[in-house]
């Protein structure tokens, strides 16, 4: 199916829910042209708890995976950075009038040579500067945090299940007009 452009959206070919989702413009029309089927999991992809779940999900991954490259690596490594002032000098040409006279016929008027002089301009910038120093790590107690991010990833991804689940379950009985009001008011 083709949606048709509204209000400065592009029209995209293919399933109502991937229109709606690449243009980000969505009406009470797409829902009616989406299944509820389509409409339900449109709606609660995008629930506020399912987002909060998924960026705590995406955090804890990044733990673990933080983690397992420490384990492997066999030391963390701390970083220390700092703003160092560093003073740069650009050079520019500029033309400057110089040697100026009278002119023979006309002493109201004066003649100057243009002269090309090289001009510099020092600026003052910062750079960041930083050490990297590899610090020992207790392989068990990483091991142990690790152990406890994967219970609580388990338990996270469970419960956004579980949210998603309830919220797929009450998007299908909706109409489209329903569910699009759901959805806004999300």
């Amino acid at each position: 199916m083709i949606i048709k452009p509204k209000d400065g959206c592009k029209a995209i070919a293919g399933a109502a829910v991937l229109a709606a989702l690449l243009s980000g413009c969505v009406s009470v029309d797409d829902f009616r042209k989406m299944t509820p089927y389509e409409r339900s999991h449109f709606v609660c992809s995008r629930h506020r708890e399912v987002r909060g779940l998924d960026g705590e999900i995406d955090a804890l991954l990044a733990n673990i995976s933080e983690i397992e490259e420490t384990l492997q690596r066999g030391y963390r490594v701390h970083r220390s950075c700092k703003q160092v002032p560093v003073t740069e000098s650009t050079t520019s040409k500029k033309t400057v009038k110089s040697k100026c006279r009278p002119h023979k016929k006309n002493k109201d008027t004066m003649i100057c040579e243009e002269e090309e002089i090289l001009v510099e301009d020092p600026r003052q910038e910062y750079h960041t500067v930083c050490d990297e120093t590899p610090v020992a790590i207790d392989a068990a107690f990483e091991q142990e945090k690790l152990r406890g991010y994967r219970w609580e990833l388990d338990d996270v991804a469970a419960i956004r299940d579980e949210v998603y689940s309830a919220c797929v379950m009450q998007v299908d009985q909706m109409n489209a007009e329903e569910a699009y009001d759901f959805y806004k008011g999300n």
